[in-house]
């Protein structure tokens, strides 16, 4: 039994001694006590003073072995612990030795890479990257290293599928107890699904932006169209009107009746393929009025089209004159369309030469194209 213990000399009782020996308590540790030793001896005047600071010495180094016994003990522990809370997370975490080689890899990385066990350890993990995209995630890795910043980058990795799939590769500086560099610690995050959910919104945007250029357009044709079809429409008119005109009076001889029929007939056929372009509104939208080609004789077009305009120029009392081609001048084409482009033509003419001018139509043939030409007092057409 230790009878007033404490630091330095006194005595011990002890089962094999009729007397208490000699003794001396030294404190183990250093900045704080975790314990005693105690040492006693037979020889009368112990410990000596020499004997009590050698025994101090002893102690303290006993100290220091034990405190980094146990602080390694602890870390181990730590360190344990947080191996098996990072395999046990869902999570792809990994961490860095100061000269950037990797030494831990959770396993959640080696589930979703399939890779063998520790093939990612050193720059293994590179091996996984998609090859476009492994220099640059390499070099990112290495800057961020040799700066000692965070860093977070995107790249392809490898599935164990054999598929790749986008993550997000994050890390950050991590420091010992005196703030030195221990590397870096960090996760790689799986974001495959919001990048293809944002590849598809924008390809989407751009669909929707063609689809609305699109519409667009076909306004604007549509728009063009309507105002063209409103303007072709008022050109038949003014011939039947005329023609009915005529056959109301009754004072016309029967060949004139018949020639008035045959210009009301046309520019009735004319309104009729007018309103069919009317109503097939999908070429209208789409810019594309239809063509109906045939085998016609040119002269007879524009014999059939001045028809159509003769009124308007008359009534500006212009002097009209036309001269076709000597010959048939047959051709393939759509005589609609032919005879619409001749009334614009003969129309625009009407209308903004100065009344009592001069217009004149002529056809020719130059080689194997048939020219057509209105003149008007202004300029040519």
């Amino acid at each position: 039994m230790l009878k007033g213990a404490r630091t330095g000399a006194t005595t011990i009782a002890t089962p094999s001694h009729s007397h208490p020996l000699p003794a001396c308590v030294i404190p183990l540790g250093i900045g704080g006590s975790i314990g005693s030793i105690v040492v006693a001896s037979v020889r009368a005047g112990f410990p000596s003073e020499n004997e009590f600071l050698l025994l101090r010495v002893g102690a303290n180094q006993a100290a220091v072995a034990l405190q980094r016994h146990l602080g390694e003990q602890a870390l181990a522990h730590a360190n344990s612990r947080f191996l098996d809370l990072a395999n046990a997370a869902p999570a792809m975490l990994w961490v860095t030795d100061p000269d950037g080689t990797c030494s831990f890899l959770s396993r959640g990385w080696y589930d979703f890479t399939g890779q063998a066990r520790d093939a990612g350890l050193g720059f293994g993990w590179i091996e996984a990257i998609h090859p476009e995209d492994r220099p640059g995630a390499a070099q990112s890795f290495q800057d961020a290293n040799a700066n000692r910043r965070e860093f977070s980058l995107e790249h392809r990795l490898r599935h164990a599928d054999g598929s790749y799939r986008w993550v997000i590769d994050a890390g950050r500086p991590r420091s010992g107890p005196q703030g030195e560099f221990l590397g870096f610690v960090g996760n790689v995050f799986d974001i495959d699904d919001r990048k293809r959910t944002e590849e598809a919104l924008q390809v989407a945007e751009v669909e929707h932006r063609r689809l609305f250029d699109e519409l667009k357009k076909s306004n604007k044709n549509l728009s063009e169209f309507l105002a063209v079809l409103a303007h072709e429409l008022r050109n038949p008119l003014a011939p039947i009107m005329t023609g009915m005109e005529v056959l109301r009076m009754r004072t016309a001889s029967p060949e004139t009746m018949a020639q008035v029929r045959g210009i009301i007939e046309r520019q009735v056929r004319q309104l009729s393929h007018l309103v069919d372009d009317l109503l097939d509104l999908a070429r209208v939208t789409n810019g594309k009025v239809e063509i109906r080609r045939e085998a016609a004789d040119l002269n007879a077009i524009v014999s059939d089209a001045v028809e159509t305009s003769l009124p308007l120029i008359e009534h500006a009392h212009h002097a009209f004159s036309t001269r076709l081609h000597d010959a048939a001048l047959p051709v393939h084409a759509d005589p609609v369309r032919i005879a619409q482009v001749i009334n614009n033509l003969l129309t625009n003419a009407a209308k903004y030469t100065p009344r009592g001018g001069h217009i004149a139509l002529t056809v020719e043939r130059d080689g194997d194209e048939a020219v057509i030409s209105v003149i008007d007092d202004r300029d040519h057409r």
